[in-house]
This record gives structure tokens, sequence and C-alpha cells, in this order.
């Protein structure tokens, strides 16, 4: 270790990518209903729960690092 501080920009490649990441597990979980939909499962069925969990965890996410909680 060196002692010195990061470079300031790591900051905003942190929060750069966990927007994109948080984004991209949101998209993915819409993507799970969406199929699941389409291909007649129910408002219980494993599909429609997971994507639901993986949306809203995504979203959470974004919302949690855009208020500043845990950076």
């Amino acid at each position: 270790m060196t002692g010195r501080a990061p470079h300031p920009t790591v900051g905003a490649w942190h929060r750069r990518v966990t927007y994109v990441l948080s984004g991209v597990v949101a998209l993915l979980g819409l993507a799970i209903v969406a199929v699941t939909v389409a291909d007649g499962g129910g408002v219980t069925s494993r599909g429609i729960v997971f994507g639901a969990l993986l949306a809203t965890a995504g979203t959470a996410r974004a919302w949690i690092a855009r208020r500043g909680a845990w950076t």
C-alpha cells in the first residue's frame, strides 16, 4: 500500500458501473416475467416470482446507490 488516496474518477466509474449493472439485473427480471407470461405462466409461477424479485433487486440497488447509502 502506498497510502495514497484512490484516483478521483474511481468513484465515478463505480457509480456508473453500479447503475449499469442494476439496470441489467432489472431488465433481466422483466424479461423473465415477460417470457413466463408469454408461455402461459400463472401469477405464482416461479418465473414470475423470480423475475419480480430480480427486477426489484436491480431497481432497489440503483435507488440505494442514488441515495448515497452503502457507497
